[in-house]
């Protein structure tokens, strides 16, 4: 018969086993748990982080694409959802003539920056939604050559497919001009 000594050394052998099999798969579970936890959150600061620099840029590739990613990567937390639909649903709104347009840009601000302050607070960052509208940066010269390359592509978009035609017009070469003379008209 074994004592309760025998007894207590075969649980403990048991246990020790249970512990050496069991013990690095948990560490390892646990390991790649706090792994994709980091992911994630790195993730959302990256979308977070893209959002704040181009905020001033909407139209920047990389701002529409953060865009996009918030409700993949912001998925079940219900704040920053109900920002990004009430955010997109506006997006999709027809704007009004320019002029007329005013309310309907300030309300898309304020939206947007609702969005920021939502997922900012899911990140840890307490912003106050006035200053996420207006303490931004975007110089002047970018939306002007921004507006001017519009311009350009539009004008010869015309030009190529047809509806406008490119203006030429007959001018004097100066004398010291590199280009040579054009031929002259023989009547």
């Amino acid at each position: 018969m074994k004592t309760l000594a025998d007894v207590i050394n075969i649980l403990l052998t048991l246990v020790t086993i249970v512990a050496i099999i069991a013990g690095p798969i948990a560490a390892v579970r646990i390991t790649r748990k706090i792994d994709e936890e980091r992911a994630a959150k790195q993730r959302k600061l990256d979308i977070f982080r893209i959002l704040m620099r181009t905020r001033r840029e909407r139209l920047a590739y990389d701002h529409v694409g953060a865009i996009n990613l918030v409700e993949l990567e912001f998925y079940g937390i219900t704040p920053v959802i109900e920002a990004y639909s009430k955010y997109i649903d506006h997006l999709y709104k027809e704007a009004p003539q320019p002029g007329k347009d005013v309310q309907f840009h300030k309300d898309r601000n304020v939206l947007f920056a609702s969005l920021l302050k939502a997922m900012g607070e899911q990140l840890g960052y307490k912003f106050d939604k006035m200053d996420l509208e207006r303490l931004s940066y975007s110089p002047v010269g970018w939306e002007d050559d921004n507006r001017l390359n519009r311009n350009n592509q539009l004008l010869l978009n015309e030009i190529l497919s047809g509806r406008r035609v490119l203006p030429i017009r007959e001018s004097s070469i100066p004398p010291d001009s590199m280009f040579p003379a054009p031929p002259k008209k023989e009547d």
